[in-house]
């Protein structure tokens, strides 16, 4: 039924938008003018607040629909238009202001924000409103209800918005190119987003109907969390949360979307008890999110579809699971082996080698129908042409490149025979880490310098043991929190390294 209820949604978005813009303020032959705070008995036809007039009266014992054109300079002022009883009904085409003092219950009101201003506080009972793309709405606390249905293509300003479907489906369809800003937010009801969402907050549950949350724009969480307590959210698109972002209850997916900057936090149980999904396509790679589960627990990537913390930011078509290595039948060969899922549209992959982890050289491509589907798993596996081992190690990663000649980077490994790696004793702690100083623990020879990398291989800090700046530990209040770093111990003939959670 939901399902069924959007596909109905996403029909009349598209009829509201087209009949939008064949709209005007355009006042017909012959319409009455208003004024003051005259009240209009027994409306009929066409009426219309001239450039420069305020009108603060109301339409009384409305037997006829009727038609209200506010002019650029025109306004509307007043706690009611009057009562319209099916099927008759109230249109206003504005491109002045209309300000409504009052909750407005209204299930024959159609508001047309053609241009100018829509003025409200309160809450909205079924009540249709449509804002163009030159239309603005403000307001403090707003509250959209049962019945409502309301096409947002222009900007709206609130201090605090709450999308709730207490007893009957209501929308808030946000057009692309539409915008909306706000303190909290709280989308308990059915939102469909294509353009833009800044707010401090977000917290979501269901209070009725359902909970229909999808995402194909952006989502910009200024200081806050978004918490999410019930089913049916979908990301497509940005959400940037500074914050921590709490999947308590219910379903959430994402197809193309991305994740920018956020701590995630799973359910009060198992990572997928109560989140029935978890599939995220991407995380942001520059700050990588910290996962975890609120009651302490260990995060099993194996019980979510995906693993939150592996997946880059990026448009790619392409969800890479693993990245590794395998010996090769001469022993002294290897070959590099990864896994890919939900591949379209995609080009090649690249493999690229390092000496230090700075400096990346080409060396070979693998292409698309190089890959052997596992039936198993539904993967795409892929391997590389046999390599021989280095005397000191080299670094590999893969360029993952789009039919459009776009491409991101998968995480870098590091490639030595293990017959020919000497044993170390090496630790860092504490880790994870929300402190400015990483104690680090080892028995490396002088020497041998230790870097901290991103998660795409970009080298943050250099640094030296036994030398001037080495104490045993380091200052790290210059890395992002809620980020995943890798620290690599270099010697003169191997590498090794350990990841760091901020």
């Amino acid at each position: 039924m939901k399902h069924l209820y959007l596909l109905n949604a996403f029909l009349l978005y598209f009829i509201i938008g087209t009949r939008l813009m064949a709209q005007s303020c355009t006042v017909p032959p012959g319409s009455i003018s208003l004024d003051g705070n005259v009240n209009v008995d027994n409306p009929s036809g066409n009426y219309y607040i001239a450039d420069g007039n305020k009108w603060t009266g109301s339409f009384q014992n409305a037997n006829s629909s009727v038609n209200l054109y506010i002019e650029q300079n025109g306004t509307y002022s007043g706690n009611s238009l009057g009562n319209f009883n099916s099927p008759n009904k109230l249109t206003i085409y504005s491109c002045g202001t209309l300000e409504y003092n009052t909750n407005i219950n209204a299930p024959n009101y159609i508001f047309n924000i053609i241009d100018g201003d829509f003025i409200f506080s309160g809450s909205i009972d079924n009540l249709e409103l449509n804002v163009s793309s030159n239309g603005n709405w403000t307001g403090g606390m707003v509250t959209i209800k049962a019945g409502a249905e309301i096409t947002m293509c222009g900007t709206a300003t609130f201090t605090n918005l709450e999308i709730n479907n207490e007893l009957s489906e209501s929308f808030f369809n946000i057009c692309n190119g539409g915008t909306v800003n706000a303190g909290d937010f709280y989308p308990h009801g059915i939102l469909t987003n294509d353009g833009t969402i800044n707010v401090t907050g977000i917290l979501t549950s269901n209070k009725g109907a359902g909970v229909t949350f999808v995402n194909n724009g952006d989502v910009n969480v200024s200081t806050g969390d978004m918490i999410i307590n019930g089913p049916g959210y979908i990301n497509n698109g940005t959400i940037t949360i500074p914050g921590t972002f709490n999947a308590q209850n219910g379903t959430f997916e994402g197809t193309n979307g991305c994740f920018v900057g956020s701590m995630f936090i799973l359910d009060q149980n198992n990572p997928c008890d109560d989140v029935e999904q978890v599939s995220f396509n991407s995380i942001d790679g520059t700050s990588a999110p910290t996962v975890q589960l609120s009651n302490g627990n260990a995060f099993d990537p194996n019980t979510c579809s995906n693993y939150l913390g592996n997946n880059l930011c990026s448009s790619l078509p392409v969800d890479l699971v693993s990245f590794s290595y395998e010996e090769a039948k001469t022993r002294d060969h290897f070959r590099l082996v990864w896994e890919a899922a939900e591949i379209i549209n995609f080009s090649h992959f690249e493999i690229e080698e390092s000496r230090d982890g700075n400096d990346w050289e080409y060396r070979d491509a693998v292409l698309l129908e190089e890959g052997i589907k596992n039936e198993k798993t539904g993967f795409a596996e892929f391997e590389s042409s046999e390599i021989e081992y280095i005397q000191n190690g080299r670094y590999y990663r893969l360029k993952m490149i789009d039919l459009d000649g776009s491409f991101e980077y998968s995480k870098f490994i590091y490639v030595k025979a293990e017959t020919e790696r000497e044993e170390y004793h090496y630790s860092i702690h504490p880790n994870p880490n929300k402190g400015d100083w990483l104690n680090i623990d080892t028995d490396f020879p002088e020497g041998t310098i230790f870097k901290i990398h991103d998660v795409n291989g970009r080298v943050i800090s250099v640094h030296n043991i036994e030398t001037n700046d080495w104490n045993g530990g380091i200052d790290i209040s210059h890395l992002q929190k809620n980020a995943m770093y890798i620290i690599s111990f270099v010697t003169e003939s191997n590498a090794f390294s350990l990841k760091l959670l901020r």
